[in-house]
């Protein structure tokens, strides 16, 4: 069959390449770029803060004493978990009944001395933080003077 003459005709082979088992040449990749995507929402372009609502103090921690005769300090951690507190309670009354003492002290102090007190009397001790939220619970404990030295 005789073809029409706008038929191309088919191209003669060439030559091989000259690597025969040819390695597959590595695509480039496309770069992404970040894309700025508009909020659907004005509003959520705005950063959010975060707010917490304020907490009370967590009780104090490691409450300990220095005793002498005539005084007593009163040692503590502050709490590690609620709020920071704003201040601390402190209190100090005879178990046998009688007139206590108390502090209030800055968030920041975490001891205090009661002077003047009597030799050979166990006082109960408790002490609590505070700030504008609330109260922590107190944390108590009972703690002799020793007797005085003759």
């Amino acid at each position: 069959d005789p073809q029409p003459e706008s038929a191309e005709p088919e191209p003669e082979p060439g030559p091989e390449p000259a690597n025969p088992d040819p390695q597959p040449v590595p695509q480039p990749q496309p770069v992404l770029q970040p894309q700025q995507v508009p909020p659907a929402d004005p509003v959520e372009s705005q950063p959010q803060l975060q707010t917490r609502e304020p907490v009370a103090p967590g009780p104090i921690v490691g409450l300990s004493f220095d005793t002498h005769p005539k005084r007593v300090t009163v040692i503590w951690q502050p709490s590690t978990s609620g709020g920071a507190p704003d201040n601390y309670v402190v209190r100090l009354k005879p178990v046998d009944g009688g007139k206590g003492k108390h502090r209030k002290l800055a968030g920041d102090k975490t001891t205090t001395t009661f002077r003047n007190l009597k030799p050979d009397t166990t006082y109960r001790v408790w002490v609590r933080a505070q700030n504008a939220t609330g109260k922590s619970k107190r944390v108590a404990a009972i703690v002799t003077t020793p007797p005085a030295n003759q």
